[in-house]
């Protein structure tokens, strides 16, 4: 019998190109497959839904605490700025009709529409009532109360509110006050700037 030679190699032969690509890949399955074996599929992301939900949350809590219907909160417009009060006293909610007077030193208007803008034809200081605003009110304060008729509402919550400037003179905001209770308004309110703290 013929004995095969062993030959004895100190050195293993260097593996060919295609294996070490071969064991690149099947050790980048078991990375990616955490301990895997290579023909598991893949399981499906989750969509974390605890996050969302808390976002929609806040977001919807923020949304709720800006969110106002009161007509009160109508921004006066940019020549006027009104005065801090210092109560805090709830918010008035009124169930009629709401009128706005818009006042400074030198003009007065109601519901955006011009009374006085010529600072000659303001009141004298010794006058208790404003004629122009007065005739304007009454025609406002008669058509506010038909409203509150036909919708069902006690014509005594019909209200005016006075958007004073801070510079405004009291005697001013007191000839506009008597004017109103003249043209039959029952409920008058100054609008003022609640202190930011």
């Amino acid at each position: 019998m013929e004995e095969k030679k062993q030959e004895f190699k100190w050195f293993p032969k260097p593996p060919s190109k295609k294996k070490m690509m071969f064991r690149s890949s099947i050790s980048s399955l078991k990375v990616n497959n955490q301990g895997k074996g290579p023909h598991q599929k893949r399981e499906a992301p989750v969509l974390q839904l605890t996050s969302l939900i808390d976002m929609f949350t806040i977001i919807l809590v923020f949304l709720l605490l800006n969110y106002s219907t009161d007509p009160n909160q109508s921004p006066p417009p940019e020549d006027i700025s009104l005065p801090l009060v210092a109560s805090e006293e709830g918010e008035m909610q009124p169930q009629g009709g709401v009128n706005v007077i818009t006042a400074n030193n030198y003009s007065i208007t109601l519901d955006q529409s011009s009374i006085i803008e010529d600072p000659q034809m303001m009141p004298a200081k010794n006058d208790t009532m404003i004629p122009d605003l007065l005739e304007k009110l009454r025609e406002t304060y008669e058509i506010a109360v038909q409203t509150a008729e036909i919708n069902q509402i006690d014509p005594d919550s019909v209200r005016i509110i006075i958007q004073a400037d801070s510079l405004c003179s009291y005697n001013l905001i007191t000839q506009i006050v008597n004017t109103c209770t003249m043209a039959g308004y029952k409920k008058v309110s100054v609008m003022v700037l609640a202190p930011s703290y």
